[in-house]
């Protein structure tokens, strides 16, 4: 069995972003659920605004 590392890195990017001075802030990593609330996949969005323009980004790390 293959290890995914997909929390590890979804932890990573979710510390750097909040802990740097870039003016960002990210949301917790999402697990990628169904509409019951049953894992699916390793995939995890996080969502980052952009403090100063109020824009709004989307990472997803996923095995590929």
């Amino acid at each position: 069995m293959m290890l995914a590392y997909c929390d590890f890195l979804a932890d990573h990017i979710f510390n750097y972003v909040n802990n740097d001075d870039m003016g960002f802030k990210a949301d917790r990593p999402r697990l990628d659920l169904s509409p019951e609330g049953y894992f699916q996949s390793t995939k995890k969005t996080i969502k980052v605004t952009d403090e100063v323009t109020g824009k709004l980004y989307k990472i997803i790390v996923e095995e590929v």
